[in-house]
């Protein structure tokens, strides 16, 4: 989404291309958007979901190594509102 951006958009003009901060601040607000997807999508919800539910083990595989201070997260954090990316 980003090259698309930067490409089709603005026509590649360098004038107008991200900043490297301004691009990993995107990429991690793209990462939390999955993460609260795959969380809502958890086993929690399979009355709604169905077969679409993923299993909490499935999530956890998933983004383990990824969360910022995962150590200190608590152990239902697929249930908590707000989890991060760390980089």
């Amino acid at each position: 989404k980003q090259r698309c951006e930067r490409v089709i958009e603005n026509k590649n003009a360098p004038a107008r291309w991200l900043t490297p901060e301004r691009l990993q601040s995107r990429w991690i607000q793209r990462v939390n958007d999955r993460i609260r997807v795959d969380c809502l999508l958890t086993s929690r919800v399979r009355a709604r979901f169905g077969n679409a539910a993923l299993s909490e083990c499935t999530v956890l595989a998933t983004w383990s190594g990824t969360l910022q201070d995962e150590g200190a997260l608590p152990v239902n954090w697929i249930q908590q509102p707000e989890i991060l990316v760390g980089i």
